[in-house]
């Protein structure tokens, strides 16, 4: 299998400037949106028709994340906030472990 580097706060020097950049915007994602509810940068952040990976599904745009994703859980738990455990990059994939 391919290999994926685990972010780390220390050093940088593994991770092309893309990777990079990827980690940043993940980190903003958790911050602002999720912690924030800032769903108003959310085309800022990601193109309309991103494609995200769940364990059980795959969701096809923002319009569609926010309504059978994000509001049912923040419905459900209004005071969750989320804490980034890891972050694992490669290319254009990134990983999240949350709690």
């Amino acid at each position: 299998g391919e290999t994926f580097h685990m972010v780390n706060n220390k050093d940088n020097s593994n991770y092309s400037k893309s990777e990079l950049s990827n980690i940043a915007l993940t980190r903003r994602f958790y911050k602002e949106v999720w912690n924030e509810r800032r769903l108003e940068i959310l085309p800022e952040l990601f193109s309309p028709d991103i494609v995200l990976h769940y364990e059980f599904s795959k969701i096809i745009g923002i319009k569609k994340w926010k309504e059978e994703h994000f509001n049912i859980l923040i419905g459900a738990f209004p005071d969750s906030r989320v804490e980034l455990d890891d972050i694992k990059v490669k290319g254009n994939y990134t990983f999240t472990r949350w709690t």
